[in-house]
């Protein structure tokens, strides 16, 4: 592996002592490394510094991987969530 290509990547964003994580991905060929928890752990880290000391994300229900992924750094399943659409052929 080349030193400058990305294997994973995250985004926080804090605000009011609160911090959502969004977008965190691992590579396929990467996965079960360490890189999504160093990378749960970090984004935890970086929000804490922000005066953010409450978590939360969303995650898709079919996404065993991340389900995985935040089950072991600890996050526990409080609500669930579904998308909603209009038919096409109304109004």
């Amino acid at each position: 592996m080349e030193c400058d290509q990305y294997v994973g990547m995250g985004t926080a964003v804090a605000e009011d002592g609160w911090s959502g994580f969004i977008n965190i991905v691992v590579h396929p060929h990467h996965r079960g490394q360490g890189i999504g928890k160093r990378i749960v752990h970090e984004l935890a880290r970086w929000s804490r510094d922000q005066g953010a000391d409450r978590l939360y994300l969303q995650v898709i229900a079919d996404n065993a991987p991340a389900i995985r992924l935040y089950s072991g750094a600890g996050y526990e399943k409080l609500f669930a969530y579904h998308y909603r659409t209009k038919p096409t052929n109304s109004l």
